[in-house]
């Protein structure tokens, strides 16, 4: 079974999918090998591991925010504090009381193999895999702990691939959304709703998934949880946005905005892999330094920030320091 899920694997990566639908085909080539009856994939904020951008198959669409809600409070079944990388669900010593084990009984769901994708650049998304009769083999939880590894890399491939030249502007923001404890949208703006319609277009009135996973966030903190409610999700063409939570009244605001340059250079490393002083030497390429610059400001030789580099152009792709820091931060290549 380990082979079989790694060769399909394999064909997922030769091909030439990208973004969400490099997502449907991971799913798809680990749903034969292992099957499941429905799905959550979240791709996760690396540095907070608050949710981004779910991508889900289940069977009460309508339920979302409630099924994020529940997740975010359950007491045994978070993906922060789960064994790693993959478990099964065996609920807790409480789990009558856990939101999230009322909600799947609810859709009776019978288990739950769960996967946590995670590396020293952070943690990158989980994926629950339900079962609505019978429980994942043994053998099925060996052949996704085999594949954690290689699942966990394409994940933050995913995320590098965010970061692309010839950028669009994007929506400006910000825009506000205020929800109530349930995850209800209570009230936006006009001008949150123009952003919204850019940001989600033909949608309606749309609310980014992301929006109810910090907002979740922000209920869980209140819980306990540590992690502060902020996630940062590519909207596409290069374009990154950030979303917070904040009590607001009895309420909460959940603000979205472009992405800094400061936090997207630190998402730009995480996602190609950087060194700490790859990191380092793109910092000080970002506020304008050359060769001799950088070399002085971390106390290194100018022949070790060139081979620091060829590493970064080798990881990212780019040829040019301009093209690297254009990419890095969101802005067009001067001259371009």
């Amino acid at each position: 079974m380990d082979r079989a899920l790694e060769r399909a694997l394999d064909t997922v990566e030769r091909g030439t999918s990208l973004g969400r639908e490099r997502r449907v085909a991971i799913l798809a080539a680990v749903r034969r090998a292992v099957p499941f009856d429905a799905y959550a994939w979240v791709v996760t904020d690396p540095a907070t591991g608050v949710g981004a951008d779910p991508l889900a198959e289940v069977p009460d669409p309508s339920r979302l925010p409630a099924l994020i809600r529940s997740k975010y409070l359950s007491r045994c079944n978070h993906w922060r504090t789960m064994p790693r990388p993959v478990s099964t669900w065996t609920g807790c010593d409480d789990e009558r009381n856990d939101p999230w084990v009322s909600m799947l009984a609810s859709y009776g769901v019978t288990d739950v193999a769960s996967i946590v994708l995670e590396d020293r650049y952070g943690l990158w998304a989980f994926a629950d895999l339900w079962r609505t009769g019978g429980s994942f083999r043994e053998e099925e939880v060996g052949a996704l702990t085999a594949s954690a590894a290689r699942l966990t890399r394409m994940a933050r491939e995913l995320s590098a691939q965010g970061f692309v030249p010839g950028a669009g502007p994007g929506p400006e923001g910000p825009a506000v959304l205020i929800l109530d404890r349930s995850l209800v949208v209570q009230r936006t703006t006009p001008a949150t709703e123009e952003f919204l319609a850019r940001l989600l277009p033909g949608a309606g009135r749309p609310v980014p998934a992301a929006a109810y996973n910090v907002a979740a966030q922000l209920l869980a903190r209140a819980a306990g949880d540590l992690a502060p409610a902020r996630a940062r999700v590519h909207l596409g063409e290069g374009c990154w946005l950030t979303l917070e939570a904040a009590w607001f009244d009895t309420g909460i605001a959940v603000t979205i905005s472009r992405t800094t340059p400061e936090d997207r250079i630190e998402l730009f490393t995480r996602s190609h892999g950087f060194s700490q002083q790859e990191s380092r030497v793109l910092d000080q390429l970002a506020v304008g330094h050359d060769t001799r610059e950088v070399a002085h400001a971390l106390s290194i030789a100018e022949s070790t920030v060139q081979e620091h580099l060829k590493s970064i152009f080798l990881k990212t792709g780019v040829r040019s320091r301009a093209a690297l820091v254009a990419r890095a931060v969101g802005t067009p290549v001067r001259g371009s």
